[in-house]
């Protein structure tokens, strides 16, 4: 069906169609950004491709390293919408509970669209907090009618030439930057931060929103994933704490853009080896260095607003 629909929009053109046995064309085809269909549970037309259950599906995950990589990159690299999964469901649970385990550490959550009838207010709290899965709801009738009507929704706002009307249309809206770094560096932290939002950027940092009793990863999690993008301050405290490493690399997964700032001679992760990164002397902010940050920040700006 999805295959056919695609051909009726694209003037007869099949897009590329796989299952457990394409998962490397499936791989190549989400690096390079191409369109295709992926048939989780098995293609008809293909029958030892087929899951028939949850046994069938817990072997396949923790026995083909290639078809957990793919689930990884997709839940890893894009939020993924839920359509047609009822609440009797009795493989809903089960696949839910196998997905979160994989994007637990991916970006945000991701949606499932069900009737506001599936699931009391209180399932649907845990499906968030646990398993990070939204739901959206509608009104059940006999046609599913408000699906249909959502889905068109979608295409329409996420159009490459959609307008989509804002009610702060008179608000220039200031690119989100996410500070990582050591606390341990906390006052150059704080610096680095104030040359930033002069330049222009709003800055999220970790000892000023993280409150008493949040989840410190799925708050830093959704800060980064709203974030434009990274301002790694790597300093030889930075380089000794996991939590840098863990932020740099869920900055790679959701595709933000990243400016190292290399203080004194501490050592750059490898993940940054690629990147040309800003070099200051630390731990104090000298006058060349703030000129040097308020410049670079300046231009950064300019490229995150022209991309």
């Amino acid at each position: 069906m999805i295959e056919g629909a695609y051909a009726v929009e694209s003037e007869g053109t099949i897009p590329p169609v796989f299952s457990l046995g394409g998962v490397n064309q499936a791989i190549d085809c989400l690096r390079s950004d191409r369109f295709f269909v992926f048939k989780v549970h098995g293609d008809v037309n293909l029958p030892g491709s087929i899951i028939l259950g949850n046994r069938d599906y817990s072997r396949l995950l923790h026995l083909s390293p290639a078809y957990r990589s793919f689930l990884e990159t997709v839940f890893a690299t894009y939020t993924v919408l839920f359509v047609g999964f009822g609440g009797s469901d009795p493989d809903l649970e089960s696949v839910v509970d196998r997905l979160s385990t994989i994007y637990e550490r991916s970006i945000s959550q991701h949606f499932l669209l069900i009737s506001e009838d599936e699931y009391s207010s209180l399932e649907r709290r845990r499906l968030l907090e646990d398993k990070r899965l939204d739901c959206i709801t509608y009104e059940r009738d006999a046609s599913h009618s408000q699906v249909v009507e959502f889905l068109k929704a979608v295409a329409l706002r996420t159009a490459p030439d959609a307008d989509v009307p804002t009610p702060f249309t008179a608000e220039v809206r200031r690119p989100r930057a996410f500070l990582s770094g050591s606390y341990r560096d906390i006052a150059l932290l704080r610096k680095i931060s104030d040359i930033a939002q002069q330049a222009g950027f709003e800055v999220w940092m970790a000892d000023r929103q993280v409150a008493v009793g949040d989840s410190i990863t799925d708050t830093i999690s959704k800060a980064i994933d709203d974030a434009d993008c990274l301002i790694a301050v790597i300093s030889g405290n930075a380089a000794a704490t996991s939590w840098v490493h863990f932020e740099i690399g869920r900055a790679w997964g959701a595709r933000k853009r990243i400016l190292p700032i290399k203080v004194s001679d501490a050592s750059v992760p490898s993940d940054l080896m690629g990147i040309l990164y800003l070099q200051i002397q630390g731990p104090k902010v000298t006058k060349r260095d703030e000129a040097l940050l308020n410049e670079q920040f300046t231009k950064f700006l300019a490229s995150l607003r022209d991309s």
